[in-house]
Protein backbone atom coordinates (compact mmCIF):
# COMPACT_ATOMS: atom_id res chain seq x y z
CA UNK A 1 0.00 0.00 0.00
CA UNK A 2 1.34 3.49 -0.88
CA UNK A 3 0.07 6.22 1.77
CA UNK A 4 0.18 10.08 1.04
CA UNK A 5 -0.30 12.32 4.55
CA UNK A 6 -0.74 15.55 4.03
CA UNK A 7 -0.23 17.31 7.14
CA UNK A 8 -0.80 20.81 7.68
CA UNK A 9 0.34 21.18 11.03
CA UNK A 10 0.36 18.54 14.52
CA UNK A 11 3.82 18.05 13.98
CA UNK A 12 4.86 15.90 16.59
CA UNK A 13 1.52 13.55 15.96
CA UNK A 14 2.27 13.22 12.30
CA UNK A 15 6.14 12.33 12.36
CA UNK A 16 5.56 9.48 14.99
CA UNK A 17 2.49 8.40 13.21
CA UNK A 18 4.44 8.51 9.91
CA UNK A 19 7.17 6.49 11.06
CA UNK A 20 5.50 3.70 13.20
CA UNK A 21 3.52 2.98 9.66
CA UNK A 22 6.50 3.15 7.59
CA UNK A 23 7.45 -0.21 9.23
CA UNK A 24 4.20 -2.01 7.09
CA UNK A 25 3.82 0.36 4.39
CA UNK A 26 5.28 2.80 2.10
CA UNK A 27 4.49 6.25 3.11
CA UNK A 28 5.10 9.67 1.83
CA UNK A 29 4.73 12.83 4.44
CA UNK A 30 3.67 16.07 2.20
CA UNK A 31 3.61 19.56 4.81
CA UNK A 32 2.40 21.95 3.67
CA UNK A 33 4.21 25.49 4.98
CA UNK A 34 4.12 29.00 3.79
CA UNK A 35 6.63 32.03 4.12
CA UNK A 36 10.18 31.99 5.17
CA UNK A 37 9.41 29.79 8.59
CA UNK A 38 7.72 26.82 9.30
CA UNK A 39 7.30 26.77 13.45
CA UNK A 40 5.16 24.06 14.50
CA UNK A 41 5.10 21.88 17.33
CA UNK A 42 9.04 20.06 17.05
CA UNK A 43 9.34 21.71 13.62
CA UNK A 44 11.24 25.09 14.12
CA UNK A 45 12.73 25.31 10.65
CA UNK A 46 13.61 27.75 7.98
CA UNK A 47 11.73 27.22 4.64
CA UNK A 48 13.33 30.23 2.62
CA UNK A 49 15.86 27.85 0.32
CA UNK A 50 13.01 25.81 -0.87
CA UNK A 51 11.23 26.61 -3.77
CA UNK A 52 7.35 27.44 -4.00
CA UNK A 53 5.32 24.35 -5.09
CA UNK A 54 6.33 20.94 -4.06
CA UNK A 55 10.23 19.75 -3.25
CA UNK A 56 10.36 15.90 -2.97
CA UNK A 57 14.40 16.26 -3.12
CA UNK A 58 15.03 14.56 0.19
CA UNK A 59 19.20 16.11 0.06
CA UNK A 60 17.10 19.88 -0.14
CA UNK A 61 14.67 18.67 2.84
CA UNK A 62 16.92 17.12 5.24
CA UNK A 63 19.31 20.43 4.65
CA UNK A 64 16.50 22.07 6.69
CA UNK A 65 15.82 19.27 9.24
CA UNK A 66 17.42 19.23 12.67
CA UNK A 67 19.53 16.32 13.15
CA UNK A 68 17.20 14.75 15.24
CA UNK A 69 14.44 14.87 13.04
CA UNK A 70 16.43 12.98 10.12
CA UNK A 71 17.91 10.61 12.91
CA UNK A 72 14.63 9.80 13.72
CA UNK A 73 13.50 9.37 9.99
CA UNK A 74 16.14 7.84 9.15
CA UNK A 75 14.82 6.88 5.50
CA UNK A 76 12.08 5.27 6.44
CA UNK A 77 9.78 7.17 5.15
CA UNK A 78 9.59 10.07 2.44
CA UNK A 79 8.92 13.60 3.08
CA UNK A 80 7.95 16.52 1.29
CA UNK A 81 7.91 20.10 1.96
CA UNK A 82 4.96 22.08 -0.25
CA UNK A 83 5.81 25.72 0.46
CA UNK A 84 2.98 28.51 -0.27
CA UNK A 85 3.47 32.25 -0.50
CA UNK A 86 0.91 32.25 2.01
CA UNK A 87 -1.71 29.96 4.26
CA UNK A 88 -4.73 32.29 3.00
CA UNK A 89 -5.39 30.59 0.11
CA UNK A 90 -8.89 32.54 -0.66
CA UNK A 91 -6.65 36.39 -0.03
CA UNK A 92 -3.81 37.13 -0.19
CA UNK A 93 -1.04 35.88 -2.96
CA UNK A 94 -4.07 33.35 -4.44
CA UNK A 95 -2.70 32.65 -8.06
CA UNK A 96 0.49 31.63 -6.62
CA UNK A 97 -1.02 29.52 -4.09
CA UNK A 98 -3.02 27.84 -6.72
CA UNK A 99 0.59 27.51 -9.02
CA UNK A 100 1.70 25.81 -5.89
CA UNK A 101 -0.89 22.92 -5.40
CA UNK A 102 -1.25 22.58 -8.84
CA UNK A 103 2.68 21.88 -9.19
CA UNK A 104 2.12 19.55 -6.13
CA UNK A 105 -0.82 17.11 -7.41
CA UNK A 106 1.04 16.68 -10.77
CA UNK A 107 3.51 15.01 -8.74
CA UNK A 108 1.65 13.40 -6.35
CA UNK A 109 -0.50 12.16 -9.67
CA UNK A 110 2.62 10.38 -10.77
CA UNK A 111 3.11 8.29 -7.88
CA UNK A 112 0.07 6.57 -8.03
CA UNK A 113 -0.73 6.81 -4.15
CA UNK A 114 -3.24 4.11 -2.78
CA UNK A 115 -4.83 6.35 -0.09
CA UNK A 116 -4.44 10.25 0.96
CA UNK A 117 -4.96 10.90 4.51
CA UNK A 118 -4.94 14.73 5.68
CA UNK A 119 -3.77 15.74 9.35
CA UNK A 120 -5.20 19.03 10.19
CA UNK A 121 -7.37 21.44 8.80
CA UNK A 122 -6.53 24.19 6.27
CA UNK A 123 -8.34 26.30 3.64
CA UNK A 124 -5.92 24.26 1.14
CA UNK A 125 -8.58 21.32 1.53
CA UNK A 126 -10.29 23.27 -1.03
CA UNK A 127 -7.74 22.94 -3.47
CA UNK A 128 -7.01 19.35 -2.55
CA UNK A 129 -10.41 17.86 -2.95
CA UNK A 130 -10.23 18.64 -6.45
CA UNK A 131 -7.31 17.50 -7.35
CA UNK A 132 -7.64 14.36 -5.84
CA UNK A 133 -10.94 13.19 -6.30
CA UNK A 134 -10.51 10.01 -7.46
CA UNK A 135 -8.27 9.23 -4.03
CA UNK A 136 -9.71 7.58 -1.27
CA UNK A 137 -9.64 9.57 1.97
CA UNK A 138 -9.19 9.84 5.30
CA UNK A 139 -9.30 12.66 7.24
CA UNK A 140 -8.06 13.07 11.31
CA UNK A 141 -9.72 16.46 11.82
CA UNK A 142 -8.33 18.19 15.34
CA UNK A 143 -10.11 20.32 17.84
CA UNK A 144 -13.32 20.45 15.26
CA UNK A 145 -15.17 22.15 18.19
CA UNK A 146 -12.81 25.06 19.28
CA UNK A 147 -11.36 25.69 22.62
CA UNK A 148 -12.71 28.53 24.91
CA UNK A 149 -11.19 32.01 23.85
CA UNK A 150 -10.13 30.43 20.43
CA UNK A 151 -13.03 30.54 18.65
CA UNK A 152 -12.71 30.68 14.73
CA UNK A 153 -15.99 31.43 12.28
CA UNK A 154 -13.78 30.67 9.50
CA UNK A 155 -12.60 27.55 11.06
CA UNK A 156 -15.89 26.13 11.42
CA UNK A 157 -16.91 27.44 8.21
CA UNK A 158 -14.24 25.27 6.63
CA UNK A 159 -14.82 21.93 9.07
CA UNK A 160 -18.75 22.40 8.11
CA UNK A 161 -17.88 22.78 4.31
CA UNK A 162 -15.60 20.15 3.95
CA UNK A 163 -16.47 17.39 6.27
CA UNK A 164 -19.37 17.18 3.63
CA UNK A 165 -17.45 15.73 0.99
CA UNK A 166 -16.64 12.16 0.28
CA UNK A 167 -13.79 11.62 3.61
CA UNK A 168 -13.94 9.32 6.35
CA UNK A 169 -12.61 10.50 9.83
CA UNK A 170 -10.09 9.52 12.56
CA UNK A 171 -11.17 10.78 16.22
CA UNK A 172 -8.54 10.12 18.97
CA UNK A 173 -10.54 8.80 21.91
CA UNK A 174 -14.41 7.52 21.85
CA UNK A 175 -15.61 10.48 23.61
CA UNK A 176 -14.68 12.46 20.40
CA UNK A 177 -15.87 9.71 17.94
CA UNK A 178 -19.32 10.34 19.74
CA UNK A 179 -19.56 14.03 19.73
CA UNK A 180 -17.78 14.30 16.37
CA UNK A 181 -20.77 12.79 14.38
CA UNK A 182 -23.40 14.55 16.71
CA UNK A 183 -21.86 17.66 15.97
CA UNK A 184 -21.76 17.50 12.18
CA UNK A 185 -24.82 15.03 11.99
CA UNK A 186 -23.00 12.46 9.38
CA UNK A 187 -23.16 8.58 9.69
CA UNK A 188 -21.39 6.85 12.22
CA UNK A 189 -19.75 4.26 9.72
CA UNK A 190 -17.89 6.98 8.26
CA UNK A 191 -16.03 7.75 11.49
CA UNK A 192 -13.28 5.73 13.24
CA UNK A 193 -11.76 5.99 16.69
CA UNK A 194 -7.61 5.05 17.02
CA UNK A 195 -6.32 6.48 19.84
CA UNK A 196 -2.39 8.37 19.57
CA UNK A 197 0.83 7.03 20.76
CA UNK A 198 3.24 8.32 22.60
CA UNK A 199 5.41 11.35 20.45
CA UNK A 200 8.84 9.23 20.33
CA UNK A 201 10.43 11.64 18.25
CA UNK A 202 10.92 13.40 21.61
CA UNK A 203 13.52 10.37 22.94
CA UNK A 204 16.18 11.04 19.71
CA UNK A 205 16.57 14.73 21.71
CA UNK A 206 19.53 14.47 24.37
CA UNK A 207 18.36 14.69 28.05
CA UNK A 208 21.83 14.62 28.76
CA UNK A 209 21.71 18.66 30.27
CA UNK A 210 19.62 19.44 33.33
CA UNK A 211 17.79 22.33 33.97
CA UNK A 212 19.17 25.09 36.61
CA UNK A 213 15.94 24.00 38.67
CA UNK A 214 15.22 20.47 39.87
CA UNK A 215 12.54 19.48 42.08
CA UNK A 216 9.65 21.01 40.57
CA UNK A 217 5.78 20.35 38.55
CA UNK A 218 5.57 20.73 34.90
CA UNK A 219 2.72 22.86 33.28
CA UNK A 220 3.43 23.26 29.30
CA UNK A 221 1.85 24.31 26.27
CA UNK A 222 0.82 27.12 24.32
CA UNK A 223 -0.91 29.61 27.03
CA UNK A 224 -4.47 30.25 26.29
CA UNK A 225 -7.70 30.57 28.86
CA UNK A 226 -8.82 26.65 28.40
CA UNK A 227 -5.81 25.69 29.82
CA UNK A 228 -7.05 26.78 33.42
CA UNK A 229 -3.62 28.03 34.15
CA UNK A 230 -4.98 30.26 37.21
CA UNK A 231 -6.43 27.23 38.57
CA UNK A 232 -3.08 25.93 39.09
CA UNK A 233 -1.45 28.32 40.42
CA UNK A 234 -3.95 29.16 42.83
CA UNK A 235 -3.59 25.70 44.08
CA UNK A 236 -0.34 25.52 44.18
CA UNK A 237 0.14 28.70 45.93
CA UNK A 238 -2.17 27.05 49.05
CA UNK A 239 0.55 23.75 48.78
CA UNK A 240 3.13 26.44 49.08
CA UNK A 241 1.98 28.03 52.33
CA UNK A 242 3.61 24.56 53.31
CA UNK A 243 6.77 25.69 52.90
CA UNK A 244 7.40 22.19 50.67
CA UNK A 245 10.66 22.04 48.53
CA UNK A 246 8.91 22.12 45.33
CA UNK A 247 8.52 24.20 42.47
CA UNK A 248 6.03 25.14 39.85
CA UNK A 249 7.01 25.62 36.06
CA UNK A 250 4.80 27.06 33.47
CA UNK A 251 6.64 26.84 30.04
CA UNK A 252 4.81 28.21 26.93
CA UNK A 253 3.68 31.08 24.47
CA UNK A 254 0.99 33.57 25.19
CA UNK A 255 -0.55 35.93 26.96
CA UNK A 256 -1.51 35.66 30.54
CA UNK A 257 -5.23 36.66 31.42
CA UNK A 258 -5.46 36.40 34.97
CA UNK A 259 -3.41 38.71 38.02
CA UNK A 260 0.19 38.25 36.91
CA UNK A 261 1.11 39.11 41.36
CA UNK A 262 -0.08 35.84 41.90
CA UNK A 263 3.41 34.48 40.53
CA UNK A 264 5.47 37.17 40.61
CA UNK A 265 4.81 37.33 44.65
CA UNK A 266 5.84 33.42 44.88
CA UNK A 267 9.27 32.77 44.49
CA UNK A 268 8.49 28.98 43.73
CA UNK A 269 6.65 29.68 40.62
CA UNK A 270 8.87 29.82 37.57
CA UNK A 271 7.11 31.14 34.36
CA UNK A 272 8.44 30.89 30.96
CA UNK A 273 6.19 32.51 28.95
CA UNK A 274 7.61 32.28 25.66
CA UNK A 275 8.40 29.89 22.64
CA UNK A 276 9.72 26.81 24.30
CA UNK A 277 11.96 24.93 21.34
CA UNK A 278 12.30 21.30 21.42
CA UNK A 279 15.75 20.84 23.42
CA UNK A 280 14.44 22.76 26.03
CA UNK A 281 10.99 21.19 26.51
CA UNK A 282 12.62 17.82 26.42
CA UNK A 283 14.75 18.96 29.41
CA UNK A 284 11.73 20.44 30.97
CA UNK A 285 9.53 16.77 30.65
CA UNK A 286 12.02 14.69 31.31
CA UNK A 287 13.31 16.24 34.98
CA UNK A 288 10.00 17.11 36.21
CA UNK A 289 7.53 14.91 38.80
CA UNK A 290 5.05 14.84 36.98
CA UNK A 291 2.44 17.04 34.55
CA UNK A 292 -0.27 18.95 35.44
CA UNK A 293 -3.16 19.66 32.72
CA UNK A 294 -5.88 21.86 34.22
CA UNK A 295 -7.69 22.16 31.40
CA UNK A 296 -11.33 24.10 31.71
CA UNK A 297 -12.17 22.16 28.75
CA UNK A 298 -11.14 20.12 25.88
CA UNK A 299 -11.03 17.87 22.51
CA UNK A 300 -7.45 15.94 22.90
CA UNK A 301 -4.67 17.09 24.15
CA UNK A 302 -0.56 16.91 22.46
CA UNK A 303 0.85 17.19 25.90
CA UNK A 304 -0.37 13.76 27.48
CA UNK A 305 1.37 12.00 24.45
CA UNK A 306 4.50 14.32 25.14
CA UNK A 307 4.78 13.76 28.55
CA UNK A 308 4.45 9.90 28.46
CA UNK A 309 7.06 9.32 25.60
CA UNK A 310 9.45 10.23 29.26
CA UNK A 311 6.97 8.13 30.89
CA UNK A 312 5.95 10.97 33.37
CA UNK A 313 2.61 10.40 35.17
CA UNK A 314 -0.14 13.64 34.66
CA UNK A 315 -2.73 15.19 36.40
CA UNK A 316 -5.35 16.34 34.34
CA UNK A 317 -9.13 17.87 34.33
CA UNK A 318 -11.67 15.14 33.91
CA UNK A 319 -12.68 16.95 30.28
CA UNK A 320 -13.11 15.77 26.87
CA UNK A 321 -11.61 12.33 26.58
CA UNK A 322 -8.66 12.35 28.69
CA UNK A 323 -10.31 10.12 31.21
CA UNK A 324 -9.51 7.01 28.24
CA UNK A 325 -5.93 7.75 28.06
CA UNK A 326 -5.05 9.13 31.63
CA UNK A 327 -5.91 6.00 33.68
CA UNK A 328 -6.93 7.17 37.28
CA UNK A 329 -4.59 6.27 39.87
CA UNK A 330 -2.68 3.94 37.24
CA UNK A 331 -0.99 6.65 34.89
CA UNK A 332 -2.47 9.84 36.31
CA UNK A 333 -4.74 11.27 38.39
CA UNK A 334 -8.03 13.28 37.43
CA UNK A 335 -9.66 16.26 38.89
CA UNK A 336 -12.83 18.00 38.79
CA UNK A 337 -12.16 20.85 36.03
CA UNK A 338 -12.08 24.19 37.53
CA UNK A 339 -11.97 22.65 41.38
CA UNK A 340 -8.66 24.03 43.13
CA UNK A 341 -9.19 22.10 46.46
CA UNK A 342 -9.55 19.01 44.65
CA UNK A 343 -6.86 20.22 42.06
CA UNK A 344 -4.26 20.88 45.36
CA UNK A 345 -5.27 17.28 47.08
CA UNK A 346 -4.25 15.43 44.16
CA UNK A 347 -0.86 17.50 43.44
CA UNK A 348 0.18 16.86 47.14
CA UNK A 349 -0.69 13.21 47.10
CA UNK A 350 1.31 12.86 43.89
CA UNK A 351 4.01 14.52 45.77
CA UNK A 352 4.25 12.83 48.76
CA UNK A 353 3.95 9.26 47.24
CA UNK A 354 7.60 9.03 45.01
CA UNK A 355 6.78 5.16 45.00
CA UNK A 356 3.41 5.75 43.53
CA UNK A 357 4.93 8.24 40.90
CA UNK A 358 7.64 5.07 39.98
CA UNK A 359 5.21 2.87 39.91
CA UNK A 360 2.21 4.99 37.12
CA UNK A 361 5.92 5.93 35.38
CA UNK A 362 6.09 1.64 34.81
CA UNK A 363 2.66 1.42 33.82
CA UNK A 364 2.59 4.23 31.03
CA UNK A 365 6.26 2.29 30.01
CA UNK A 366 4.13 -0.94 29.70
CA UNK A 367 1.17 0.80 28.11
CA UNK A 368 3.21 2.25 25.39
CA UNK A 369 4.68 -1.48 24.37
CA UNK A 370 1.42 -3.42 24.78
CA UNK A 371 -2.24 -1.50 24.82
CA UNK A 372 -4.50 0.83 22.57
CA UNK A 373 -2.05 3.78 22.62
CA UNK A 374 0.88 1.26 21.54
CA UNK A 375 2.25 2.35 17.93
CA UNK A 376 2.02 -1.04 16.88
CA UNK A 377 -2.30 -1.27 17.88
CA UNK A 378 -2.38 1.66 16.30
CA UNK A 379 -0.57 1.19 13.12
CA UNK A 380 -2.90 -2.07 12.87
CA UNK A 381 -5.70 -0.42 13.48
CA UNK A 382 -5.07 2.68 10.70
CA UNK A 383 -4.31 -0.04 7.93
CA UNK A 384 -7.39 -1.55 8.69
CA UNK A 385 -9.16 1.76 8.35
CA UNK A 386 -6.73 2.87 5.13
CA UNK A 387 -7.97 -0.97 3.54
CA UNK A 388 -11.66 -0.84 4.10
CA UNK A 389 -12.15 2.55 2.72
CA UNK A 390 -9.81 1.98 -0.07
CA UNK A 391 -11.97 -1.10 -0.81
CA UNK A 392 -15.58 0.39 -0.43
CA UNK A 393 -14.77 3.74 -2.88
CA UNK A 394 -17.53 5.10 -4.58
CA UNK A 395 -19.29 1.84 -4.28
Amino acid sequence: MKLLMIAFGHTDHVLSLCKALAGKINVTLLFVVSGERFKNESLNIDVSSLPFGVTDNEDKIYGVLPPEVKNFIDEKFHIWFLRTPSRKFMKDFLLRNLRACLSASKLIKRKNFDIIHYNGTSGFIFYFTRFFRKYPAVWTLHDFKAHSGEESKKNVLINKIFVKYNFHFIQHYKYLKDEFIKYFGISGDKVHQVYDGAFDLYNYYSIKDKNTFMNYILFFGRVSKYKGIEYLVEAFDKINKKNINIKLVIAGEGDLWFEKHKISNNKNIIIINRYIDTPELVRLISNCLFVVAPYTDATNSGVVMNSFAFNKPVIASDVGGLREVIKDGITGLLVESKNVDSLKEKIEYLIDNPALLEKMGNNIAGMRKDSEISWNNITEKCIEIYNNVIMNFNL
